[in-house]
Formats: C-alpha cells, sequence, structure tokens
C-alpha cells in the first residue's frame, strides 16, 4: 500500500540522514519487515553490519541483495570488497568478474581486479586493468588508477616504460597534490634512472610549492643533515616540529 511504502522511506531516509544514531540499525529492519524484497534495504543494513565488524552478516545481507536483484553491480562490488577484507580472495575475483559479465565496463570492479591481480605479483594482468580504468576516466577519486600503474610498471621492472609511470604520476600528483605516495614513488624513478638523488630536488620542489608535508620534512631533514646543509634542515625539522599533535605557538 501507498501508507506502508511511505513508512519505508521515512525509515530508510531516517535511517540515511542520521547514520550515526545507534537506531538507524532497528530502523533499517522494520522497514525490512515491511519490505522484505528490497535489494536497496538488504544493501543498506549490510552496510550497517559493517560499520559493526559483523562481516558474516554483512555478508549475507549483500548475497540477499544481489538475490533481490540480480543487477545490483553496486551491492556485487561491495560484496567483493567486503571478500577482499575477510581475505577470501578467490570469492572476490569471482564476485567482480560477476559484475564485468552485467557491466564490463565497470571501473570499481577493474580497478578491484588489477589490486588483487598484484597482489598475487601478476603485475602484466594488474598493468592491463589499471590502463583499462584510466581509458574510462570515471573512477574517483581519479589519480589512484594512474598511481597504481605506475607502481605496477616499476614492480615489472620494464625501464622502457618508465616514461609513461612517470607521466602517470605527474597526472595523480595534479589532481591530489598531497599524494605522498606517489612523489615518493616518482623520486624512486628518477633517482633509479639517473643513479643520483634527483628525488632530493623534486621533494624539495613540491615541498615548497604545494607543502609543507611532514612526511617530505622528515625525509629532507635527513638527507640537509647528512650533507651538512644546516639551514635547510632546520627549516625542516621546524616544519616537523609544528606538525606535532602536541605543538603549541607561542606568541
Amino acid at each position: 500500500s501507498a501508507e506502508k511504502q511511505a513508512r519505508v522511506d521515512y525509515l530508510f531516509l531516517k535511517s540515511e540522514v542520521n547514520k550515526a544514531d545507534q537506531n538507524s540499525f532497528l530502523w533499517l529492519q522494520e522497514a525490512l519487515k515491511l519490505d522484505p524484497h528490497s535489494s536497496r534495504l538488504a544493501q543498506k543494513l549490510a552496510i550497517e553490519y559493517y560499520r559493526k565488524g559483523e562481516l558474516q552478516n554483512c555478508i549475507y545481507w549483500l548475497e540477499k541483495s544481489v538475490q533481490l536483484d540480480p543487477q545490483n553491480t553496486e551491492s556485487l562490488v561491495l560484496l567483493g570488497t567486503v571478500f577482499m577484507s575477510d581475505k577470501k580472495i578467490s570469492q572476490a575475483e569471482a564476485t567482480f568478474f560477476r559484475v564485468l559479465k552485467l557491466k564490463k565496463d565497470d571501473p570499481e570492479a577493474l580497478l578491484y581486479l588489477g589490486a588483487l591481480a598484484a597482489d598475487k605479483k601478476n603485475f602484466t594482468e594488474a598493468h592491463k586493468y589499471f590502463s583499462k580504468v584510466i581509458q574510462l576516466k570515471s573512477y574517483e577519486p581519479e589519480y589512484l588508477p594512474f598511481y597504481y600503474r605506475a607502481r605496477t610498471i616499476v614492480e615489472l621492472k620494464k625501464k622502457s616504460f618508465y616514461k609513461t609511470a612517470i607521466e602517470d604520476l605527474k597526472k595523480a600528483l595534479e589532481l591530489k597534490p598531497d599524494f605522498i605516495d606517489g612523489l615518493l614513488l616518482y623520486g624512486l624513478i628518477l633517482d633509479e634512472q639517473t643513479h643520483k638523488l634527483k628525488s632530493v630536488e623534486l621533494f624539495a620542489n613540491h615541498q615548497n610549492q604545494f607543502g609543507p608535508f611532514a612526511r617530505l620534512a622528515d625525509i629532507l631533514s635527513q638527507h640537509y643533515l647528512e650533507t651538512e646543509q644546516y639551514n635547510l634542515a632546520l627549516k625542516q625539522l621546524q616544519i616537523l616540529d609544528e606538525s606535532q599533535p602536541d605543538h603549541a605557538n607561542i606568541s
């Protein structure tokens, strides 16, 4: 009835708006009793179980969500990621392949399959998946596929592709300047290419343009101390000091 559907919608929206409320879980359970065939409600309840750390219940309700709506690729992707969290790798892979059968260019499924391939040291396969995600230009956050593809190139030790890796990392850093893991990988490639500490210049320029970043300050201060550039070292040590949680400005 229209009245029952209105109650279901109200409970769903109430749980969505008040995610931190401990009653959110109860509202969803009530909604599911009123509408036990809702794939959307089953998915939402699964997410609540995940937040509570109850992975098996989360898996149960995600599988229920897919059973109720076999075309629900969002629930399938979530199910695959939970399988990954639960170290059920073969089940995760099978789930992501199910997604691709329904939606061949699903960026999340492709990205996770790339990550799983990289974990298994199958870097050629991982590179293929990450390249596909980049071509789609539809994954959020956009910078991650560029980083992952660059990392697989380094793992493959394909120095002839280092130019591509650097271009990928430049793009990732353009999209997210505070992505220090990407910058550190960029520095590693530069040093390997030139057999010199080109990374120091890269890190210093990035610190000046986009910083301050504590992780860069730590690296740069150590280098400057080792090379007896004490004024430069002091500047980075000050950044480190100011980044400490208990740091207080003294006026």
